[in-house]
């Protein structure tokens, strides 16, 4: 069919203006241009696979996106979606310890609350200081957790490493032994395991086995922290219970007598359970804080009902399915996409604003100077965000503020690659800081 001049040029036009919708008014075509090619053309991206994407917040639309609609394994990332889920069920109140009174027995039940006498987060004895004053006999029930010690996808060989915990109804101590070493003594906490640990002179072996709390540790260098893994199981927690709270406590059986909690022990958390999360990308505390939800929805813990309740009444929002098993990212199961982090981090930014995005996500140092410090300082740029590493694969997501005040969302995704961490991590800020000077 013929197609006269004056219809082409109105597609011509109507085309230059259709491309401009997608991008944001006050951002050249040069400058998006630039940050396209500073991402694409990277040689430290080359051999890897790398999405991004940034969003004005101001405006709500999309600025810039490369692979954001595929699928990345996201490591610590995983922590925003668990951080939002927590925020929206359980806020700064959770709960401590379930419990019923039968008789004259007091039967309690653990929420995955893990305050109790961990030295990462502030000193709280309120589950001590209740059960020191109860006058019934006590009995501690472990029947509503429906969960794994471990995560799916987690790697049972590293069950030595700090970083890797089990999960647990109620944890003691945050589920870790810390022993300290000086040049004429060693400090364990919680001493109540000493008795467990053997002790070899020169050399530096560090086991235990995977099914009890048997420790082989060796002699480490003088003011060397080591952090080891406790097993966890209800004759440990009721041992570490009944020695701090003085009481005599049993394990329920249930002599066909059914129970069910008929009320809760809260306790007031703050800010400091999100800022260990956040700040120290604690994996422990992101596992329980998925079970302390549960454990608020169902009476039951098991992590894969809190993110199945996320996904289909939290996160109605989101465009994409995601695969989400866990809720610290240890798991290579995850996949998430970057605009579906987007998305979330949005919802965050809505529900809680700038200020408290800026005490509870970590600043990242962004500038290569003083005199840079000084300058985003000055016109209070900056970014907050979140990182996620695990061998190969490095993500950075969360929210930036240019030298203009403009605040932007991105994330930022890089799998699969050989060279080092820092080297990806400096190109990420190269990109960030273009945006920062420019945008």
């Amino acid at each position: 069919m013929y197609r006269y001049p004056g219809f082409l040029f109105t597609i011509f036009i109507f085309q230059i203006l259709f491309h401009s919708c997608k991008i944001s008014k006050n951002i050249s075509h040069e400058k998006l241009d630039k940050l396209e090619s500073i991402i694409s053309e990277s040689k430290v991206f080359d051999n890897s696979f790398t999405g991004f994407m940034l969003f004005d917040l101001k405006n709500r639309k999309e600025v810039i996106s490369h692979n954001s609609n595929k699928y990345f394994t996201p490591a610590s990332n995983t922590k925003i979606f668990t951080f939002y889920t927590a925020i929206n069920i359980l806020g700064d109140s959770m709960p401590a310890l379930k419990y019923c009174i039968k008789g004259d027995s007091l039967i309690f039940w653990g929420t995955g609350n893990p305050n109790l006498m961990n030295i990462d987060l502030p000193a709280d004895s309120t589950i001590i200081n209740f059960l020191r004053e109860r006058k019934e006999e006590l009995f501690y029930c472990d029947n509503n957790f429906a969960d794994e010690r471990y995560g799916d996808g987690w790697a049972w060989n590293d069950h030595m490493y700090s970083y890797q915990l089990d999960k647990s109804p109620l944890p003691v101590y945050g589920n870790i032994i810390n022993i300290k070493f000086t040049s004429d003594s060693t400090f364990v906490y919680p001493d109540i395991f000493i008795e467990n640990i053997t002790f070899i002179a020169d050399s530096f072996i560090n086991t235990r086995s995977f099914d009890n709390n048997d420790f082989v540790i060796g002699k480490y260098r003088s003011g060397e922290l080591l952090k080891v893994p406790l097993k966890t199981d209800s004759e440990m927690i009721i041992k570490v219970l009944s020695a701090l709270s003085g009481k005599n406590i049993s394990k329920f059986s249930d002599n066909n007598i059914i129970v069910s909690p008929t009320s809760t022990l809260n306790l007031q958390t703050g800010d400091s359970i999100y800022i260990r999360l956040l700040h120290d990308s604690d994996n422990f505390i992101a596992e329980q804080l998925l079970l302390m939800c549960s454990s608020m929805l169902y009476d039951t813990m098991e992590t894969k009902r809190t993110i199945e309740f996320s996904k289909q009444k939290l996160m109605t929002y989101l465009q994409d399915s995601c695969r989400w098993v866990d809720g610290s990212g240890l798991s290579r199961y995850n996949l998430f996409m970057p605009r579906s982090i987007i998305s979330v981090l949005t919802q965050i930014y809505d529900k809680i604003g700038l200020e408290k995005i800026k005490v509870l996500f970590p600043e990242i140092d962004m500038a290569e100077s003083r005199e840079e410090q000084q300058k985003y300082s000055l016109n209070g740029a900056g970014v907050y965000a979140k990182s996620g590493s695990l061998s190969n694969n490095y993500n950075l997501s969360g929210y930036l503020i240019t030298n203009k005040s403009n605040i932007y969302l991105f994330s930022y995704m890089n799998n699969h690659f050989l060279v080092s961490n820092k080297m990806i991590r400096s190109e990420i800020k190269n990109t960030l800081r273009y945006i920062i000077e420019n945008y």
